[in-house]
């Protein structure tokens, strides 16, 4: 009896394999991320899964945004000339144009090895704060909790802009146009972003649905596999976002 106890303590304990190892972390970050977080405390490995399906279907959403996306290079190139006071011909703009669709592939290529990249960082801040408040000092378990949140954001967040322009294409003629066509779920919607600043119409932007439900993950993980206490992991989850906003304020204003 005792022997057939332990073998099923040994089987529910069994981490997870095959599709499940796949897709299970993924979909569970959105559905149950604390089902998540447990799988990942087993096999921190897992955690690359998110991260390749972030890449790989954020390069998806990058070609299904592509002619916004060039809008936008387009009008912004005009207006960094503008602003130096450079004038630019219409065969000049088109022959501009064109080496921007030629190197498309390499530009959705190298944004999401940004994305990546930004993965990367958020992973060695959540190691830093928790080191720093007592928690897990494996680069592992933080590296899990950033994976996971980046599923919610940027992923989810760009799926969602890339909806609504789908079924309401905006038109960019000018750079404050691309901030106000930029849908979002948050407070942006009470306010008149018309009136505000490009920097500050970004940062009420930001604060959505999907930042505080990103907030929620990094709390639940900063608990669970960083050992933190709620209000350490609440606090460490704020200080990041904050740190978003600040720097997407920052290079709004330098872009405008």
């Amino acid at each position: 009896m005792t022997d057939m106890v332990d073998s099923t303590e040994r089987s529910d304990a069994e981490p997870a394999r095959g599709l499940t190892a796949v897709f299970g972390p993924t979909l569970n970050a959105i559905f149950a991320p604390t089902e998540a977080f447990e799988v990942l405390a087993e096999r921190p490995l897992l955690a690359c899964w998110p991260l390749l399906w972030l890449t790989v279907l954020m390069m998806l959403l990058g070609v299904v945004n592509f002619e916004i996306t060039r809008q936008i290079m387009r009008v912004g190139m005009i207006e960094a000339m503008a602003q130096r006071g450079q004038q630019i011909e219409a065969e000049q703009l088109r022959s501009m144009v064109e080496t921007m669709d030629r190197w498309a592939p390499v530009w959705a290529v190298g944004f999401n090895l940004f994305i990546i990249l930004a993965v990367g960082v958020f992973a060695a801040l959540i190691w830093i704060g928790a080191s720093i408040m007592g928690g897990s000092t494996k680069f592992s378990h933080s590296f899990s909790v950033a994976s996971i949140g980046a599923v919610i954001h940027p992923l989810l967040a760009t799926a969602f802009v890339t909806l609504v322009w789908r079924l309401d294409p905006p038109e960019i003629r000018r750079m404050a146009d691309f901030v106000q066509s930029t849908p979002s779920l948050g407070l942006s919607l009470l306010l008149d972003t018309t009136e505000l600043s490009p920097a500050m119409a970004q940062v009420a932007a930001r604060v959505d649905v999907f930042n505080f439900w990103w907030m929620a993950v990094v709390v639940i993980g900063g608990q669970q596999l960083l050992g933190l206490k709620r209000g350490s992991a609440m606090t460490l989850a704020i200080a990041l976002w904050g740190l978003s906003m600040a720097l997407t304020a920052f290079w709004t204003s330098l872009g405008s």
